[in-house]
């Protein structure tokens, strides 16, 4: 693959956004311009991130090149399963299978690009009718989800609700 100077620009402000998101930038000076850039601005750096992801996936075509793609990811993510071990392991064997399978914290990103291309990349055979519906529904499931969890008839997020509500 040939690198993309403008891409690479771009990857590197959004690093700085997710930065200034995990350490909550201007937190402790303006409650306004925090919420602005924390809540704003820098919560767009994942989607580009993911956007980038899927413009370099779109270039694998065949079974080699994607397990090639898929096994150098595989890696990347066990070793920096195997770095972070030490934060997060218990001797609890849920909880650890439950960490290798969501990842540690920011490892999630790359155990969701592993788990979408799987999907991606089987769908890529789909008539383009079927594409159309699988879609609807994942849209709609999602939206049903969102909007029963915002007005409590279900409780999916009540951890990440307790945790905001501490900082």
């Amino acid at each position: 693959m040939h690198r993309n100077i403008s891409i690479d620009i771009l990857k590197f402000f959004l690093a700085f956004f997710v930065v200034g998101l995990h350490f909550g930038f201007l937190s402790d000076q303006n409650v306004f311009y925090s919420f602005f850039f924390n809540q704003g601005i820098f919560r767009a750096a994942v989607p580009i991130f993911l956007i980038i992801s899927g413009y370099y996936f779109q270039r694998i075509y065949d079974k080699q090149s994607y397990f090639d793609w898929f096994k150098r990811l595989l890696i990347m993510y066990l070793f920096w399963t195997l770095v972070y071990m030490f934060f997060w392991i218990k001797l609890d064997i849920p909880h650890i299978i439950l960490s290798l399978v969501y990842g540690y914290f920011h490892l999630w990103y790359i155990i969701g690009i592993l788990l979408a291309s799987i999907f991606v990349f089987k769908i890529r055979t789909f008539d383009s009718k079927l594409i159309i519906l699988i879609i609807i529904f994942s849209y709609s499931t999602g939206c049903i989800i969102q909007y029963l969890s915002s007005y409590g008839v279900i409780s999916l997020f009540d951890k990440f609700k307790v945790n905001q509500a501490t900082k």
